[in-house]
């Protein structure tokens, strides 16, 4: 930082004292009251005061009233509005009054349960934490981003998301992923040099143009940076772009689906309205009546209190998921994580604890030798001369904890190191230069083997430099081998004498190979129970790793699971493949090494082409693209803050175990929202089918709108509980999917039982009564009981008394039957709803006739799941 202070006079763009972007550095620090060693605690705690959280304006929550205007944008809701004012002008006072007096109810329920549901979410996204390292008063600490304000000192390390618009006051080798704020994939180069705008006007400064600036949101896709902040929240450019910037979900394989049911339903419901329609207004029952009437009908069919049972099912799940570690950030992925059938992931932290253990430094010939810590310790993130700007990496930590204290700690103090590049994933390596000798400088690599071994020509074997040729070569190579094959992870150390200043943008070959660092990750205990937990759930493990095959398969041995074929499949074998081989070669094998971070979403895209749903697990910037392209993406609380921002869920341990738990949650939701849409494809279709085939022959309209509307309401009530019901044991052992063919045979089977029963009761209805006050009351009374103990029978596959539900579903159930009674009974539902006295005989029919349905479908359902489902079994 000190150096960069001195370059001030260069930094002097413009004579203006207020733009970030065009301040000279100095001028800048001063108008924010900052220095170099960060802000004093005293002018944090003042700007804390001032300023809001600074938050990401487009993650900011729906207020109250946000939520309640909401459930009037929803298209059935409008429907209804303009049902209820088309009643009221042309003179239906009552039904009007009543149908609105519904919409409001509806709207109010809607608007409660969204609320508790983000209430839910919010609680939720307090467990994952993104933290930032800042200067503050001299120190390096951790804050979380929520906490930043203007003139903080903050440190950027690849896979960080920006916290907010920054001034860069140091970069090196720096690239930033910008797409979330221009929309361009490809990383853009950041520098701090007097050139920084190119020419173009800092009056009004975007991202394209500010070279020397990084903005909130965007991610650092390689190198490291310090900077300035200069524009937090609501200030930034993000912030003042909110209304052009796109950050719209993708959808989920669940919300494809139920795009797919809508789009067949809608079709239903169309053919179903114009039927009507026509069929009432050439039978002279007045074009506006027959309009209400058919548009009505529709809405009976259309299930939309959906969103409200799903929003109750998934924030339900989410908070129960929270108590086990395990937090969904986003909540319709619950239901894609309980189809998940196959679970790629990498061995770290997975079937090995996660934790590395540094077992000792070596010789190419298997000796010990110390020395070679002491060049891993020059060449670590976590040495006090990097000041902190480096990316700090499990394998540098490691070294760093259990050596960086010991009998180096005074001699690695006089190296000063004069320059470094920093580790990325694409060169598998880290290189710092270093000066602790007056004539001559020393550049230090570090990395995997491979790459490292690519720039020695020499190896030392004791204090002798030997030519890294023939047999030296062959025999680092089939150490190596050795070492991994015992399930160590090697690292390789090498040093190259110069007088260089700085580190030249293409490395010598003429790296002399200082040793070999031995870790460990051992394999977690018990896995036996965790991989016997996933197949019992029919759910594939598929081990994805940049690691090399040697030490993959000791893992996996180690730790119990068998690998397909007793081949592990490498990525260099997998890109050979045309794409029919790639897809069938992924999906015959469980173990991939060596793997780029292509190869990993090229893998999750070949499972997705097969039809599987695919859960993912990473950590790093390397595993973004998987994390985003599975159906769930999943990482851990200690991973990088692009891999925590992909990802859908997030384990606050590294634990596959609770994984368990959330598929088996993810499948109890998913069962329950299809409950709700079987019993609205079945029960309400066949009402709707009868009321448009006997709109043929019947003298009147066969149910008042403002009586269709109860049935659908009463049928809601009882339905809004659905998701708390208890799911069949055998349902939660297997992945289900939304499958439109068997909702189509469903909808058409037990709709035709339902239309058959309803067909039989006008039949007996229109033999008996001639008023069509007591037709609508008992078609009315038998269509509610009819769905009520419809959904009783449907909600399980085996014989309804063997399946018990659950107390809050009969509790709903009780009420709206409670209801029904009541509304027919008392004189305000004779006068608003023109019910007739039903009389003690005429109840007794009808609860017969419900109790022959139910036992009717119980017998159907068994059929039903035996031959005509399409299943397979």
């Amino acid at each position: 930082m000190d150096r960069l202070l001195n370059l001030k006079s260069q930094q002097t763009l413009s004579n203006s004292s207020s733009n970030p972007w065009q301040q000279s550095i100095s001028q800048l620090l001063t108008d924010l009251k900052s220095t170099a060693g960060g802000l004093d605690a005293a002018r944090v705690k003042e700007l804390r005061r001032k300023f809001a959280d600074n938050s990401n304006p487009h993650l900011d929550p729906p207020s109250s009233l946000q939520i309640l205007l909401r459930q009037f944008t929803n298209p059935l809701i409008i429907t209804l509005i303009g049902i209820s004012a088309i009643s009221l002008l042309v003179g239906e006072h009552v039904n009007g009054a009543i149908i609105l007096g519904m919409v409001i109810i509806n709207a109010v329920i809607g608007w409660v349960q969204e609320t508790k549901a983000e209430k839910s979410l919010q609680r939720l996204k307090k467990y994952v934490s993104f933290l930032t390292k800042v200067k503050r008063d001299h120190k390096l600490t951790r804050v979380n981003s929520t906490e930043l304000v203007p003139g903080d000192i903050v440190y950027l390390n690849v896979g960080d998301i920006v916290p907010a618009d920054i001034r860069l006051l140091e970069a090196n080798n720096l690239t930033l992923d910008e797409s979330v704020l221009t929309g361009e994939s490809a990383p853009v180069a950041k520098e701090v040099h007097a050139d920084a705008f190119q020419g173009h006007s800092m009056k009004h400064p975007i991202p394209q143009h500010v070279r020397h600036g990084v903005f909130m949101g965007t991610s650092i896709t390689s190198g490291s940076a310090m900077g300035v902040v200069v524009s937090i929240a609501k200030d930034t450019f993000l912030g003042k772009s909110i209304s052009k910037t796109d950050l719209r979900e993708t959808d989920t394989q669940f919300q494809r689906s139920l795009k797919s049911f809508s789009s067949t339903l809608l079709k239903v419901v169309t053919v179903l309205v114009v039927f009507i329609l026509i069929v009432n207004i050439v039978l002279g029952r007045g074009v506006v009546t027959s309009f209400l009437f058919a548009i009505t009908v529709a809405l009976g069919i259309t299930p939309e209190v959906l969103p409200v049972i799903i929003t109750i099912a998934v924030s339900a799940a989410a908070m129960k998921l929270s108590r086990k570690h395990l937090i969904v950030r986003r909540m319709t992925a619950i239901e894609d994580l309980g189809n998940v059938d196959v679970l790629c992931c990498d061995k770290t932290g997975t079937i090995t604890e996660g934790k590395l253990n540094l077992i000792k430094g070596i010789e190419i010939d298997g000796d010990d030798n110390k020395q070679i810590l002491k060049y891993a310790l020059i060449c670590n993130a976590y040495n006090p001369e990097t000041k902190g700007q480096l990316f700090e990496n499990p394998i540098d930590e490691t070294i760093w904890k259990e050596h960086g204290t010991g009998m180096f700690k005074d001699e690695i103090a006089d190296y000063k190191i004069l320059d470094y590049v920093d580790f990325n994933f694409n060169s598998k390596e880290m290189t710092v230069l270093v000066d602790n000798d007056p004539h001559q400088n020393e550049i230090v690599l570090k990395g995997a083997v491979e790459e490292v071994l690519s720039h020695c020509n020499f190896v030392q074997h004791k204090d002798t430099h030997q030519k890294l040729t023939g047999s030296a070569l062959a025999q680092t190579q089939n150490k190596v081998a050795e070492l991994e094959g015992k399930g160590y992870r090697v690292i390789a150390v090498a040093a190259l004498v110069t007088n260089d200043t700085k580190i030249p943008k293409r490395l010598s070959n003429d790296f002399v190979l200082k040793g070999l660092l031995l870790f460990q990750d051992p394999p977690r205990l018990k896995l036996d129970h965790t991989f016997a937990a996933l197949q019992k759930l029919q759910v594939e493990l598929k081990i994805i790793t940049g690691d090399s095959p040697a030490v993959t398969a000791e893992i996996c041995r180690q730790a119990g699971l068998a690998i397909s074929q007793g081949k592990v499949i490498l990525g260099d074998e997998l890109a050979k493949l045309p794409k029919k081989q790639f897809a069938k070669t992924v999906m015959e094998h469980n173990v991939f090494a060596r793997v780029t971070p292509i190869q990993k979403l090229e893998i999750i895209k070949a499972l997705k082409e097969e039809k599987r749903v695919v859960g993912f697990i990473g950590d790093g910037i390397n595993d973004v693209g998987a994390l985003t392209e599975a159906d769930v993406g999943i990482s851990v609380q200690s991973a990088t803050d692009v891999a925590k921002d992909s990802a859908d869920i997030i384990l606050l341990k590294r634990n596959l175990e609770l994984l368990i738990d959330g598929i088996v949650e993810g499948r109890r939701t998913f069962s329950n929202t299809m409950k709700f849409i079987v019993n609205t494809m079945s029960s309400s279709y066949g009402n709707v089918v009868t009321i448009a085939l006997s709109s043929l022959f019947l003298p009147f309209i066969p149910l008042l709108p403002v009586q269709v509307i109860m049935v659908d309401s009463l049928s809601d009530l009882q339905l809004l509980t659905i998701s708390t019901d208890n799911v069949d044991k055998e349902l939660l052992e297997k992945p289900q999917k939304c499958d439109m063919k068997f909702f189509i045979r469903f909808m058409i089977f037990f709709g035709l039982i339902s239309v058959i029963f309803d067909l039989a009761l006008i039949a007996i209805l229109l033999a008996v009564h001639d008023s069509p006050e007591m037709f609508h009351t008992m078609w009315f009374l038998e269509s509610v009981l009819s769905e009520i103990v419809a959904t009783f029978a449907i909600r399980t596959r085996r014989f309804s008394f063997r399946s018990l539900p659950s107390f809050p579903l009969i509790l709903t159930s009780i009420l709206a039957v409670v209801f029904t009674f009541i509304i027919i009974h008392i004189n305000l539902g004779k006068e608003w709803f023109e019910f007739d006295n039903i009389g003690t005989q005429n109840l007794l029919l009808i609860i017969g006739i419900v109790l022959i349905y139910f036992v009717i479908l119980e017998v159907a359902k068994a059929v039903f799941y035996k031959f005509l489902s399409g299943e397979k079994k």
